[in-house]
């Protein structure tokens, strides 16, 4: 009704972009006239759902984001947390990452660190790589390990490498290799 109380038409006019459709973010509750030309439509789009354009049915918010009352669409889970549920409706109910595993922008899941890295705190954005001189052999770990001598430990490395002197040297005791 575009703020009007009342409409007049005209004969022989086509109104057929009549009744404007309630905005994404509102709903109508059902498809009539009244319920979708109302300047709010039925309301606000209920907490932990979706409303796009003409939305009589609202749709439960994805995994992996959340959504407020109002929503046109889902926001994403902060960086360090993920949404494996669907219906969040704010970023408070996104879960931490874990300890071990890592978790980007919109994680539905944590990603466990591979090896070769490591997160050393629950809610990392991404794993680390080993230092040099150190290692990693298992997934999902929270620290890296010490090469030790005899072994040489390039960073990012999952498994010791074992040294080698060329033909006529040595490698002093407590010495790393280099």
């Amino acid at each position: 009704s575009l703020g009007q109380d009342h409409l007049a038409l005209e004969a022989g006019v086509s109104y057929a972009a009549f009744p404007p459709a309630c905005s994404a973010g509102l709903f109508g509750a059902e498809a009539t006239t009244e319920a979708q030309s109302s300047p709010l439509c039925s309301g606000l789009c209920p907490a932990g759902h979706t409303c796009g354009m003409a939305t009589v049915v609202p749709v439960v918010c994805e995994r992996g984001g959340y959504c407020p009352e109002g929503s046109p669409a889902a926001r994403l889970c902060p960086a360090g947390s993920h949404g494996n549920t669907t219906g969040l409706s704010s970023a408070a109910q996104c879960a931490a990452c874990p300890a071990g595993t890592a978790c980007g922008n919109g994680a539905v899941d944590p990603t466990p660190c591979s090896p070769g890295t490591f997160a050393a705190n629950g809610s990392s954005l991404a794993c680390t790589p080993c230092a040099e001189g150190t290692y990693q052999p298992d997934a999902r770990s929270t620290e890296c390990d010490v090469c030790g001598p005899g072994y040489q430990c390039p960073p990012g490395s999952s498994a010791r490498i074992p040294a080698s002197c060329n033909e006529g040297t040595f490698l002093p005791a407590g010495q790393p290799f280099a």
